[in-house]
Order: C-alpha cells, then sequence, then structure tokens
C-alpha cells in the first residue's frame, strides 16, 4: 500500500501519455485556473494542448519539451511601459 500514487497525481511525464490541465497544473505547482488564463491569453505558446472531444489535454512530449526548454511555469508580469509625451 506504500506505493500507491493518490489520482491526479504525476511522478514522472511520459511522452506518449494525455494529462488533463488539473493533473498537469498539480505537477507544475500551479493553480488549474492559471493554465486556462495560459491558453486563453496565449502566455506559454510552447506548451501546446489539444481537444479531445471536449476535454483540453497536454501530450507529455510536449510538456517536456516546454520544462526542457527552461520555460518558467510563471511568466513575467508584463511591465506597463511609460506613455511618450510627443515633442
Amino acid at each position: 500500500m506504500d506505493n500507491m500514487v493518490p489520482a491526479g497525481k504525476i511522478l514522472r511525464i511520459i511522452p506518449t501519455a494525455l494529462y488533463s490541465g488539473k493533473e498537469l497544473a498539480s505537477y507544475l505547482g500551479i493553480d488549474s485556473r492559471t493554465l486556462e488564463t495560459w491558453r486563453r491569453l496565449d502566455l506559454h505558446p510552447e506548451l501546446r494542448w489539444r481537444r479531445v472531444g471536449r476535454r483540453i489535454r497536454y501530450l507529455g512530449a510536449d510538456i517536456l519539451h516546454f520544462l526542457n526548454d527552461g520555460v518558467s511555469p510563471r511568466p513575467k508580469a508584463a511591465r506597463p511601459q511609460p506613455k511618450r509625451e510627443k515633442p
């Protein structure tokens, strides 16, 4: 019984497996709503996702590519640029 993994917990990413947003968010240590925001605002286009029926899934190979490219799972907030006055 000590070897059992709680449902939805990912210990390692398998390249050929599909993962739900909830599973991926748990693995990355972020809220699942953050992934929804990333998709909606296209903040991390390198993290590819696909629809399987009505559900969103992430391919393990795409997750590994995203992580191995050194992309931080927490995007930097865009700083507002100061307005320049016209001369």
